[in-house]
């Protein structure tokens, strides 16, 4: 059992941009750091489920401007990232309020590494320049890889939730419930299965912990509530006095018979 793969639509960043930064001026050389500031990657999945990294570069152009440069792994066989989008970004004197909140990406197919990926929205709202270092505060994409079923877990109301080995989980279903308004009426049918008679009405069906119906409690075992020390201790006890009854009709009988002797 498994989980298809979903092509990712969505990107959003979260992350500062070095205001301290000096200007750089001209064309990026993506194998020269010295022609922009930082760069950060996340991994996204076409409709197969293959992954593809993209990588968005950082270049201040000026007082509260940067240039972002998206790009995707090679596919010309250069060494060479593709670059699929250059936007101009500007700041407030705050450091908020980007001028570019959102770009439309489209990647080129990769041959037989990943297919091409349309209409990706990159969401750049979170973006800030502050005099502090840059950094990634939060990364998130919407598309994930094929998976396989690793484990299911129900909680108390029923619910079983199916988790993959791509990370994802699923609700698979919920555990249904049934009372009877009279329990003891119930048919035994053989090997501890009960099935509904006349006597013991019809079943009524509901989730776990909705009107008289109880919770459940996965992967636990029914405790006995017997203390069995208290029931060892107990068991000894009545075996001493069997004993010393069973010794007291012993000498009883045996004085019934010298009595019977000296007759």
């Amino acid at each position: 059992m498994g989980i298809a793969p979903k092509a990712t639509e969505e990107i959003k960043f979260e992350m500062n941009l070095d205001s301290r930064k000096t200007a750089v001026a001209g064309a990026i050389d993506y194998d020269d750091p010295a022609t922009y500031h930082n760069a950060t990657s996340v991994r996204i999945y076409d409709a197969k489920g293959q992954p593809v990294d993209v990588t968005l570069y950082f270049q201040k152009t000026g007082t509260d401007s940067w240039n972002i440069y998206t790009t995707a792994p090679d596919v010309n066989g250069d060494g060479t990232p593709e670059q699929i989008d250059v936007s101009a970004v500007t700041f407030d004197s705050n450091g908020l309020n980007p001028s570019v909140t959102e770009l439309t990406l489209n990647i080129p197919g990769g041959g037989a590494a990943y297919d091409p990926i349309s209409n990706i929205k990159l969401d750049l709202s979170g973006l800030t320049q502050f005099g502090g270092n840059f950094g990634v505060t939060d990364v998130s994409q919407d598309g994930y890889a094929p998976g396989q079923l690793t484990q299911l877990t129900i909680e108390e109301d029923g619910v079983i939730t199916a988790r993959y080995s791509n990370s994802m989980t699923q609700t698979a279903g919920q555990i249904e419930l049934a009372n009877f308004r009279n329990p003891q009426g119930l048919k035994s049918m053989g090997g501890n299965v009960w099935a509904s008679s006349f006597a013991s009405g019809d079943p009524i069906a509901g989730v776990p912990g909705s009107a008289t119906l109880g919770l459940l409690k996965s992967g636990a075992l029914e405790e006995s509530n017997v203390d069995m020390t208290a029931e060892l201790v107990n068991m000894i006890t009545v075996q001493r006095l069997y004993q010393a009854n069973a010794q007291t009709i012993k000498t009883q009988d045996s004085v019934l018979q010298t009595l019977l002797s000296l007759r």
